[in-house]
C-alpha cells in the first residue's frame, strides 16, 4: 500500500501525475503482481480520474491495473465487494468450466476465518457441489 500524499495545493496543481509517482515508486519498493487504486469521496471531489490515471499506470509498469469507487457514503460490505470484484475483473480470466462444482468468492481474511470457510464448503457440498 502506497498513499499518494495529494495535499490542497494540489487540487489547483492537478493530482494525477502524483499517483503515477507514487504507484511507480510502490512497483520500484514492492514489485506487486498487480496496482488496484482506491477512489475515495475526496478524490472524487476535486475531479482526480483514477480510471485514466489506471490506464497510465498500466501502460508504464506493465502490471494490470485499476481502480476501484469506494466512496464514502456506502457501508464496509460495499467497499470490499467492489474491491473483490474488481480485482476478480482485473486479475482472473475465463476458463472451462466444471459441472456440478462452485468456487467461495469473497472470502477474505478480514469476514471469514477457517470454522466459517469450512462451514460454506459442508452447506456447498451438501446441496450436491464440489468447492
Amino acid at each position: 500500500m502506497v498513499n499518494s500524499d495529494i495535499r490542497n495545493e494540489d487540487i489547483i496543481l492537478g493530482t494525477q501525475q502524483k499517483v503515477v509517482d507514487a504507484a511507480m515508486a510502490g512497483v520500484e519498493t514492492y514489485a506487486p503482481d498487480f496496482i488496484l487504486l482506491s477512489q475515495a469521496p475526496s478524490s472524487a471531489m476535486i475531479g482526480t480520474d483514477l480510471a485514466a490515471t489506471a490506464e497510465i499506470i498500466a501502460s508504464r509498469s506493465g502490471l494490470p491495473t485499476a481502480c476501484v469507487d469506494v466512496q464514502g457514503d456506502r457501508d464496509y460490505i460495499y467497499g470490499i465487494s467492489r474491491t473483490l470484484e474488481t480485482m476478480g475483473r482485473l486479475l482472473l480470466r475465463e476458463q472451462s468450466r466444471l459441472p456440478g462444482t462452485v468456487n467461495l468468492l469473497g472470502c477474505n481474511a478480514v469476514d471469514w476465518h477457517g470454522d466459517t470457510l469450512a462451514g460454506a464448503e459442508k452447506l456447498a457440498e451438501a446441496a450436491g457441489c464440489r468447492v
